[in-house]
């Protein structure tokens, strides 16, 4: 499905109109500010007619039109196949990421997506190192579908300054410890979860066990065309197994503060946020 929906973009203008209704269906939820995945493998190679560079100026035209139009910001990360491994199209993605930050910090970082079973992180390590010396930020899909050590691999050899879901990190105390004590931010996704089966549907998500633990949680929708959802149903969703507004708006807080916003402009939204909170009465 999802090679399907990226085959059909071709164009520049796809592209930018790709981004633009983004932002325009962010906006829709009173998100401000977003950092989004994008694979350039899967939008690079013989079977398009876009450079790089042209690549790169149609998400900057998207990114700018809609912030115009609507108020809300993107800034990507780039989001590498592991399944593909470390190889020339990975290298391809790095320097695309590099030309990408060059372009106003369009770009902020690199991560790893794709099937974690039989795809460890370690075999990256190279590539984020080179990453991080060049000022990238780094992010890891890791402790979904695979356990633990999917985890470990993505803290010790990529140095990933959050993990993309991490649920799996309750499997073992000694991790759950050591996120405690860096409280490196996991970017859970309960509907993704329950989707692919990795959470029984009949079961309230784990995301309240990783609270417990004192572990730093933030809320997201994952792919939200794909596995039809939002940030806002993912809110709604938590609200219906018991989370109250004080934890449902700290997971809110949590969000902004494990973002890679200067922190000149997270203070500007604290403000703002406080002030909401205050309004309605919090």
């Amino acid at each position: 499905m999802w090679g399907l929906a990226t085959s059909s973009f071709r164009t520049a203008a796809d592209y930018a109109w790709l981004v633009e209704r983004f932002l325009q269906h962010q906006a829709a939820q009173n998100i401000r500010y977003s950092e989004a995945f994008f694979s350039p493998q899967l939008h690079l190679g013989r079977d398009r007619d876009l450079t790089p560079a042209q690549l790169l100026d149609a998400l900057a035209q998207g990114a700018q039109a809609g912030e115009a139009v609507t108020g809300s910001r993107v800034r990507f990360l780039v989001d590498l196949d592991r399944s593909r491994g470390a190889d020339d199209t990975a290298e391809a993605a790095l320097q695309f990421a590099l030309a990408g930050q060059a372009r106003d910090g369009l770009f902020l970082g690199l991560s790893i997506g794709g099937p974690e079973q039989g795809y460890p992180p370690e075999p990256f390590a190279d590539l984020f190192a080179r990453a991080r010396a060049a000022g990238l930020r780094t992010v890891a899909h890791a402790g979904e579908t695979a356990g633990p050590a999917s985890v470990w691999g993505a803290l010790r050899s990529l140095h990933a300054e959050r993990i993309g879901h991490g649920i799996r990190a309750l499997d073992d105390p000694m991790l759950l410890d050591e996120l405690r004590r860096t409280q490196t931010p996991l970017d859970v996704s309960p509907t993704s979860n329950y989707c692919l089966r990795v959470v029984p549907t009949s079961q309230p998500h784990p995301i309240r066990q990783l609270l417990d633990a004192q572990v730093f949680v933030t809320l997201n929708s994952d792919d939200p065309p794909i596995f039809s959802t939002d940030l806002t149903n993912e809110y709604c969703t938590l609200a219906r197994q018991g989370f109250e507004w004080p934890e449902l708006w700290q997971l809110n807080v949590n969000t902004l503060e494990a973002s890679f916003l200067p922190e000149k402009e997270k203070a500007s939204l604290r403000q703002q946020w406080q002030q909401f909170r205050q309004s309605v009465g919090e």
